[in-house]
């Protein structure tokens, strides 16, 4: 199982992401992100045997952090 995520700064906006191979795992996150009152979007690239799945945060991204208490180091 590979994931994998990141806090960043996009045209000054906070943006999370949270990236995974394991299509269970990006649609269970999804649903977790949507219950919690978020609207992730949901991107899917094809790679050779793999497709990987990257959900972002673009709006509310700063209280999505705060609420899950996410802690960048």
């Amino acid at each position: 199982m590979e994931t994998d995520g990141s806090i960043y700064t996009d045209r000054n906006y906070t943006t999370v992401n949270f990236v995974t191979y394991v299509p269970t795992l990006a649609n269970d996150v999804m649903e977790i992100i949507k219950k919690l009152n978020f609207k992730p979007n949901l991107q899917k690239l094809k790679l050779e045997s793999h497709i990987k799945h990257t959900i972002r945060i673009s709006r509310e991204a700063f209280e999505f952090v705060k609420l899950v208490n996410i802690q960048k180091y």
